[in-house]
């Protein structure tokens, strides 16, 4: 693709950057084109800019401060006015899902930074023009072999190493980080275990199995940098210091993002804290968009977490009551699938609670 010389009329864009640095970059490629650049740092000045303007086509960072993008997108095409201006996401995060999501918000499509300047403006222009990306709706599978679609075929080379070197720092921290920061110990490997168990319950085999198991080991590897940093004193955290704390599934997901043959495993780090009703965090999905694997790791170190003694939780529930409490949040907090399949494996007595020299 070539760059454009000059663009068949001038666009007024909007864009919608928290980033100084970014925002020039962009305003020099475009107005260079000869469009007319715009700026918002955050989701609130973009509504009211936008109003405002009525511009020929947005550009929008999904992860803004306060309201990030995805919800300034819904928004924006909330309006009448603005229903039909082309919204474009143009941001660095590429984890599993989020170009869905910030389609289903609303956008048109989807741009990856950093920029490439020599067709930035085409780019551009190509969404005004028409140009639409649409969602692809994977079809439902029979069973959970194949975990969702999602890649979990990869050459087992490629995992070893780097999972075996992160589990083994990731051990390390948990055992220095236990006593100041409420750790449970073995929360990990407990996880991954009960999630194995049910895994088979709903007939995931195979490599998607082993990113099961991988991803659930793994899927708070996010949390110890935070809690360090916004943890002061052993207490429990402020209502400020808990908004970025709930930030350590995506903090987690793009330490990993880039490791080869790992996106399984990522999808599940970066999305264990999503519920059923659309209520969790840190994306907000809902039903059959959260990953199914992540589905699974949720009600696993929801279990343990109930049935393990910790700073918030110093009385430990037993199995029995944990199962209750799963029933009772299944198609709220929980898939559904996956608590009855769980809920069956306690009664069976086939996952209890571990025992005290375990916990």
């Amino acid at each position: 693709m070539s760059p454009l010389a000059a663009p068949p009329r001038t666009l007024t864009i909007l864009q919608v950057e928290d980033s100084a640095e970014n925002r020039a970059l962009v305003r020099r490629v475009l107005t260079a084109a000869g469009h007319r650049v715009v700026d918002a740092v955050d989701g609130d000045e973009a509504l009211a800019v936008a109003k405002e303007l009525a511009p020929d086509l947005i550009l929008m960072d999904l992860h803004l401060p306060g309201m990030d993008g995805f919800e300034a997108t819904a928004r924006l095409k909330s309006v009448d006015a603005l229903a039909q201006v082309p919204v474009v996401a143009v941001t660095a995060n590429v984890l599993n899902g989020n170009r869905e999501r910030c389609l289903r918000a609303g956008c048109d499509g989807y741009i990856k930074k950093p920029i490439d300047v020599t067709t930035f403006a085409q780019e551009v222009w190509a969404y005004f023009d028409g140009k639409q990306e649409q969602v692809v709706v994977a079809e439902p599978s029979a069973t959970w072999s194949g975990a969702d679609g999602r890649s979990t075929a990869v050459a087992e080379a490629e995992r070893n190493l780097p999972v075996t070197v992160l589990m083994e720092w990731l051990d390390r921290l948990e055992r220095a980080a236990a006593n100041p920061f409420g750790y449970r110990r073995g929360h990990g490997s407990r996880t991954a275990i009960f999630a194995a168990k049910v895994g088979q319950r709903l007939g995931i085999v195979g490599p998607a199995l082993a990113t099961l198991v991988r991803g659930c080991r793994l899927h708070d590897i996010g949390k110890p940098e935070v809690e360090m940093r916004f943890r002061d004193d052993g207490s429990f955290l402020s209502n400020e210091a808990w908004q970025r704390f709930a930030g350590h599934p995506r903090a987690g997901a793009e330490l990993l993002a880039s490791v080869p043959g790992l996106s399984g495993e990522v999808a599940i780090i970066h999305h264990h804290h999503e519920k059923w009703d659309g209520t969790g965090y840190p994306d907000g999905l809902r039903g059959e968009e959260i990953p199914r694997l992540a589905q699974v790791c949720s009600v696993a170190e929801s279990f343990d977490a109930m049935v393990t003694r910790s700073t918030y939780r110093p009385q430990p529930m037993t199995a029995a009551a944990a199962a209750v409490e799963l029933e009772r949040c299944s198609g709220s907090q929980f898939a559904p699938r996956v608590a009855s399949a769980f809920t069956e494996l306690i009664k069976e007595g086939r996952i209890t609670a571990p025992q005290p020299q375990e916990r």
